[in-house]
């Protein structure tokens, strides 16, 4: 799947789901998790390819 998101934008991710995100500016992507908690993904302007959409992995990558 493929989306191109717009500022302000949300997209949920269903946990089941094997979805990855890339992105041309890492920084301007924040993930928010079931609790509450907030995480950028990156720098700004940082280049991610690929990046695996699991909330267990991404809490203790990131």
């Amino acid at each position: 799947m493929a989306k191109l998101m717009r500022e302000g934008e949300i997209y949920v991710v269903d946990s089941r789901d094997r979805l990855y995100l890339s992105t041309g500016n890492a920084g301007g992507v924040e993930l928010v998790f079931h609790d509450g908690a907030v995480q950028s993904v990156g720098e700004s302007g940082e280049i991610l390819r690929d990046l695996p959409l699991d909330a267990d992995r991404l809490r203790n990558q990131l």
